[in-house]
């Protein structure tokens, strides 16, 4: 902040210096009575003229400094106009007080010399003011971005930029109307006087006093401009900088509120959609501890929502998995150690079938079934059994762990089939669940049942072997056709003796 304050006073400075020069040869040009003064003179008054009227400004100052100070907030819902007024009064001191000193020392007559000179100054005044606001509201913004905390800032005056900028040229083709008139009004008298005489009159110094005062105007547009623009950079930058952190996944972030116009309210808006953003993320995380991460997404993304009725269907491969001589061991377990045994073996359950891109539908004591391959069946049936290999890797280190309390091991039984579903939500429009439902999804569970029976940890169908790589078939065993519960006619199934 230090820093920049330096800059603000560097700036006015500058313009104060330039101002002097200006209006020294702008006097000279508009007043038949300052043209009498010599170059060294007249900047001389002008230069005690400015720096009376920057000792009156320095006496304000403080107090708006102090004011700003306690409600940063204050410089939002009073966006410089006080600043403004300042910077112009100081100029309009100067003017004042150079009219003044010539009326009380050389005699020069206030309506046909003060006049001209107050409203050079005040031409000049306008930039200059409407330059140091600018400036002053460039550090407001650094203040603001610094100080933390800006999503409780709300603007309750709203000031709009085109409005802004049509009072600000509004005053400058007054202000600079003026000056030209004035202008013409001495040349015109200089005119007169030459036919009067009959001398003849020179028309080029009109263009070239013209050509002076537009280049003038121009060059001081320029400077407000260019620091309108960086202004404006800085606010688009901030914008498109909290845009980038939630494009990258990043919702922790805001834009700052750095100005009371369109720019307050789309940041406004951008930080209410990242709250949302922020909400629905929070949303799917939490319901993807209830349900698959995919399935959140999928009812999230959905149009439709969690909507009673709605499914589709896809062709699959089903994983049923249960747990052997859980019951027995859970007899002699407290309730907590059960529900933490049970944890333990799910957790392994849900990793394995999460890295294969499957989607665990549902917990049903110490069982659970998995599906494969709702976004496509394509490689679906090797992801099955490999996840299936992975839950007997995490099964033996549970075992350890287990024997390692003293308590006896458990096994498990696996079954898979390949085949059509509908998946969707089924229940009530009160309570609902997103899970899949089919023939398919009997006769897994039928295989499951079946792996005690056959002696086979894992059994699947023929629908699922025939879409099996090469290296996973091998490791099955041709079991026959034999009678699924349920089913009029048998099925070919292969087991696995060692996962």
């Amino acid at each position: 902040m230090a820093n920049g304050g330096f800059f603000v006073m560097t700036g006015r400075l500058a313009f104060h210096a330039c101002g002097v020069l200006v209006l020294t040869f702008y006097g000279w040009r508009v007043c038949p009575f300052i043209e009498r003064l010599e170059f060294v003179e007249l900047a001389g008054i002008l230069a005690a003229a400015m720096l009376l009227g920057a000792l009156a400004r320095a006496g304000v100052e403080p107090w708006l400094e102090r004011r700003e100070g306690r409600d940063l907030n204050a410089g939002l819902l009073r966006p410089g106009t006080q600043w403004f007024f300042l910077e112009l009064g100081a100029w309009v001191v100067a003017g004042v007080a150079f009219s003044a000193w010539n009326l009380a020392w050389y005699g020069f007559p206030i309506f046909k010399s003060g006049t001209k000179m107050l409203a050079g100054c005040v031409t000049l005044g306008i930039f200059a003011a409407a330059h140091h606001l600018l400036e002053r509201q460039r550090l407001l913004m650094d203040r603001l971005v610094e100080s933390g905390n800006l999503r409780a800032l709300r603007t309750d005056r709203f000031d709009s930029i085109a409005t802004r900028l049509v009072r600000f040229l509004a005053l400058i083709a007054a202000s600079g109307a003026v000056v030209i008139l004035l202008l013409f009004q001495k040349q015109f008298l200089e005119y007169s006087q030459s036919l009067l005489r009959g001398h003849p009159y020179s028309f080029r110094a009109v263009v070239l006093e013209v050509v002076y005062v537009t280049s003038v105007l121009l060059i001081c547009g320029w400077l407000v401009a260019r620091r309108l623009a960086a202004n404006l950079a800085r606010l688009f930058a901030l914008q498109l900088a909290a845009l980038e952190e939630v494009r990258s996944g990043r919702y922790d972030t805001f834009v700052p509120l750095v100005s009371n116009d369109e720019f307050s309210r789309i940041a406004q808006g951008t930080n209410e959609m990242i709250e949302g953003l922020k909400e629905r993320q929070r949303l799917q995380r939490a319901f993807g501890k209830y349900v698959s991460p995919q399935v959140a997404d999928a009812i999230l993304k959905s149009e439709q929502g969690a909507e009673l009725g709605r499914g589709r269907e896809a062709e699959v491969a089903v994983l049923f998995t249960d747990l052997r001589g859980f019951t027995a061991l859970s007899e002699g377990l407290h309730p907590s150690q059960v529900v933490e045994l049970l944890n333990e073996h799910f957790t392994g359950i849900v990793e394995a079938v999460h890295r294969r891109g499957g989607v665990v539908d549902k917990f049903i004591g110490d069982a659970a079934m998995a599906v494969f391959g709702l976004q496509g069946p394509e490689g679906c049936c090797d992801a099955a059994v490999e996840a299936a290999l992975e839950m007997r890797d995490t099964l033996t280190a549970l075992n350890a762990r287990l024997a390692g309390r003293g308590l006896p091991s458990v096994e498990h039984g696996a079954g898979i089939h390949f085949g059509p579903v509908v998946a969707g939500n089924i229940g009530s429009p009160d309570r609902l669940e997103y899970t899949v439902i089919g023939d398919t999804v009997n006769t897994a569970s039928r295989l499951e049942s079946l792996t005690k029976e056959l002696g086979r940890p894992l059994v699947l169908s023929e629908a699922v072997l025939e879409r099996l790589s090469s290296q996973n078939r091998a490791r099955f065993d041709d079991l026959g056709e034999r009678a699924i519960r349920g089913k009029a006619d048998k099925l070919r199934l292969y087991g696995a003796a060692m996962l």
